[in-house]
């Protein structure tokens, strides 16, 4: 049993439980450092961290699809200003 666990992998790209762990401290360090620059990630970035934590995208592909997710989370933010406060 205790083999079987160890050998474990997560997501599509069946990543072990040491890069699970090691992806996690990463976006946990991205996201901490983003909040003390008085940042709060949006919906979408946190959803694209989420697939790579899953083991579901490359480091790559996090990076490549975080660079969307910003901008639609950016345009989501202006939607809510533009209600919040109109011209």
């Amino acid at each position: 049993n205790e083999m079987v666990a160890a050998n474990k992998t997560y997501g599509a790209l069946n990543i072990t439980a040491e890069e699970k762990t090691k992806q996690a401290r990463s976006v946990a360090a991205a996201v901490n450092s983003a909040r003390l620059d008085g940042q709060e990630l949006g919906r979408h970035v946190l959803a694209v961290y989420e697939e790579y934590l899953a083991g579901d995208i490359t480091q790559e592909e996090m990076l490549q699809k975080n660079k969307a997710a910003a901008i639609q989370d950016l345009k989501e933010y202006q939607f809510q200003l533009d209600a919040r406060y109109p011209s």
